[in-house]
């Protein structure tokens, strides 16, 4: 009953495999040799620390250990020019399954600090049991913690723990193959790398693509208010913006703006608007081209100088009159200028 179950075990795993990289889409061709696979692009809020998508073959990148010994482990289904699936078919086997795929080191220290969480986001398929049978529905995520190349290191399975939520599910027994994409946070020490490993314990699993990343709110302007780039804790970071040059804050209140544990940006507190002399084209506030003059701060445009004035510089926030004309003192920026001078103040009296 053991070698049917084997047998049957490893039928179903050469299926699988086949399966999944006939759905992978992109691969261009059967045997992709015709058109590269293309990575698809990263939204703007994430940041790419490792992505199974540059790992060339199981022999020159991931690394495997079978700790059972009993030569069942993570296998490699696809050539060299596709992108690659790795999959361990190992359950109605005996007990004990232990089956690791580690992968290279990651870096997650950035710009000299060492990153608190990273996300891994798995794309997976998972067999449901062999009728009769009993087997794991899940796999298990674990890290190594170091900010050094460790290649002896990395594959000693004693050197990796276990994290909050790391178990990979699709719940209890499910009927068929199920694929499935995984979000799964990892909180860091201070150490700045890791390695990353997915332990097998008796399961038919494969993983299309695996990548670890952290967010980060994008560098963006909205409504004349720069946000710079931010990297995300998960926790929220309250940070203070700036208005875009020629721009201001309306009131006393400097905007704030939270960066949350996805990379969104919330809504600011406080608000900024274009300066006298420039006005808003787009998303900037350029200054009124000479012969032109815009008086208040806001949004209104920049206007032609009222009559016998004139500026000749760009960002005039009023027109300096004409020779020998004047602006009355009780009018403001918006009026023409007129000829006649009032008469000078009396002197010499006595």
């Amino acid at each position: 009953m053991l070698f049917e179950n084997v047998w049957l075990c490893a039928f179903i795993q050469i299926v699988f495999f086949a399966t999944l990289q006939a759905q992978a889409p992109g691969d261009g061709s059967p045997t992709c040799e015709i058109t590269p696979f293309t990575k698809p692009p990263y939204p703007n809020n994430i940041v790419p620390l490792m992505d199974s998508y540059d790992y060339i073959d199981l022999r020159t990148t991931w690394n495997t250990r079978d700790v059972d010994v009993d030569t069942r482990t993570w296998t490699q289904a696809g050539d060299k020019s596709c992108r690659q699936v790795f999959g361990s078919c190992s359950y109605n086997l005996a007990s004990g399954q232990n089956n690791w795929l580690f992968t290279q080191h990651i870096n997650t220290t950035v710009n000299g600090v060492a990153l608190s969480q990273v996300v891994v986001r798995v794309n997976f398929s998972l067999n449901g049991c062999l009728i009769g049978g009993s087997c794991q529905q899940s796999f298990v995520l674990q890290m190594y913690q170091t900010q050094n190349i460790d290649p002896s290191g990395s594959t000693n399975t004693t050197n990796y723990a276990a994290f909050a939520n790391n178990r990979v599910t699709v719940g209890s027994n499910p009927s068929g193959t199920v694929v499935d994409t995984q979000d799964i946070p990892v909180p860091l020490g201070a150490i700045g790398g890791m390695y990353l490993a997915a332990q097998d314990t008796g399961t038919c699993v494969s993983i299309a693509h695996l990548t670890v990343f952290y967010y980060v709110c994008p560098q963006q302007v909205v409504n004349f208010i720069s946000y710079p780039m931010v990297v995300s804790n998960g926790n929220g970071i309250i940070t203070q913006l700036a208005c875009v040059s020629g721009a201001s804050v309306v009131g006393v209140q400097v905007p704030l703006a939270t960066c949350g544990n996805q990379g969104v940006w919330g809504a600011p507190t406080g608000t900024c608007s274009c300066n006298p002399g420039y006005t808003s084209i787009g998303l900037t506030c350029q200054t009124c081209p000479p012969g032109t003059y815009k008086s208040a701060q806001g949004s209104s445009v920049c206007l032609p100088c009222p009559s016998n004035s004139n500026s000749s510089v760009n960002g005039s926030n009023q027109c300096p009159c004409l020779q020998g004309y004047y602006r009355p003192a009780d009018s403001g920026a918006d009026s023409g200028c007129i000829a006649t001078r009032p008469p000078s103040a009396p002197q010499n009296l006595t």
